[in-house]
């Protein structure tokens, strides 16, 4: 073992990187103006004003509510708790002014979910809601999505890669009906394209047609589970 190998290991505690992050943000005080704060505390006037508030009164009912996400370690709960800090520490709309030693903290919370992501396959994006999602690198659905004027079916693309959907059968089938919705003019003359993308579009229609995606197929739901 030499230590490149070691900065190479993938994540094997997914709890050990979560207290980490939690040390640096709510754990670590520092000193602004005359006030010893933390990131969690110099955050919390930006979330009262922020789209994450909805009806928690505080930054900490807030993240209480959210825990039981997190509680049981698992990368989803690991990815889970960077998306609730992506989100305070870097709200759309802000009035914090970091000194240097705010700045500091922050930038390595960032450091470490960036590490933590690129080691698991992920990344993140901001949405026209101003909501950081966390999900799957892909590098074909992303230079599909840079080409398309379709926004909307653009979002179920990438919604249907964050790592939160895993499991959620009803997600994805709608997520996949509202694809297969805007590709439904290209499949219709599927005869006129090469034979390779024929094929390809025979295959597609066929899954959206009975696997339980676009009608209720009861003979596809099994087919539906294993193929999601």
């Amino acid at each position: 073992m030499h230590l490149k190998d070691l900065l190479g290991m993938s994540i094997q505690d997914y709890e050990l990187e979560r207290r980490r992050i939690e040390k640096l943000f709510a754990g670590t005080s520092f000193t602004f103006g005359y006030n010893t704060v933390t990131l969690k505390t110099f955050v919390a006037y930006d979330f009262m004003h922020s789209p994450l508030r909805r009806t928690f009164i505080s930054i900490d009912d807030f993240l209480q509510s959210c825990s039981s996400y997190w509680e049981t370690p698992s990368l989803e709960g690991l990815l889970f708790y960077c998306e609730v800090v992506l989100n305070l520490l870097f709200p759309k709309k802000s009035h914090a002014t970091y000194d240097d030693e705010g700045r500091r903290l922050r930038n390595m919370v960032a450091t470490n979910i960036s590490v933590i992501l690129n080691k698991t396959g992920y990344g993140f994006s901001r949405g026209e809601d101003g909501i950081i999602t966390i999900h799957k690198k892909d590098a074909l659905a992303a230079s599909v999505i840079e080409d398309m004027d379709d926004k909307a079916t653009a979002k179920a693309i990438l919604e249907y890669n964050r790592f939160n959907l895993k499991g959620d059968l009803e997600g994805k089938r709608k997520l996949l009906k509202q694809i297969g919705d805007f590709i439904e003019p290209t499949l219709q003359k599927r005869n006129k394209l090469p034979a390779p993308l024929n094929e390809l579009a025979d295959d597609v229609s066929f899954c959206l047609n009975n696997l339980n995606i676009r009608h209720n197929n009861k003979e596809g739901v099994y087919r539906f589970r294993s193929c999601l």
